[in-house]
């Protein structure tokens, strides 16, 4: 019997994390409304359901592996997107975005000042324009609430 390692934690772990948005997409948030069309957890509901499927897929995959350890630069991604959600309920969503872009191109891609603030301006800003103005979707606004009005 193979040993449980990070290759089998890792998915575990993930797929726990999209079972619990994935109740929370469509339990409190709601899904989808017959009227209305899509709720504020139809987009949440749907990403964490792919991300509940691949988790599925590579926690059965990894028991195939032949022992490869996992690289650092893998591990930074998990530890980024653990980041993204632990700042979002201090700085709220958006702004957890925009200091995650910066912290990435800055930290790991190592790019100019000029490139990482045109990369964060236009994702950022295609996110918010997107999500917020466009489908109405409030993002978690954090310990900011009070101040963003």
């Amino acid at each position: 019997m193979k040993k449980i390692g990070l290759s089998q934690i890792f998915p575990l772990c993930t797929g726990l994390l999209a079972g619990v948005f994935l109740y929370l997409g469509i339990v409190k948030l709601g899904f989808w409304d017959e009227v209305k069309g899509p709720m504020g957890g139809f987009y949440p509901s749907l990403v964490s359901g792919i991300l509940l499927v691949m988790s599925i897929a590579a926690f059965s995959q990894s028991w195939k592996e032949t022992g490869e350890k996992m690289k650092k630069e893998e591990g930074l991604a998990a530890l980024a997107a653990a980041g993204i959600l632990a700042a979002s309920y201090v700085i709220g969503m958006l702004a957890a975005v925009f200091l995650y872009l910066i912290l990435w191109m800055k930290g790991v891609e190592k790019a100019g000042w000029k490139q990482t603030l045109t990369l964060t301006i236009t994702v950022g800003g295609a996110v918010w324009l997107i999500f917020s103005v466009w489908l109405g979707i409030q993002f978690p606004a954090g310990l900011l609430k009070g101040f963003m009005g």
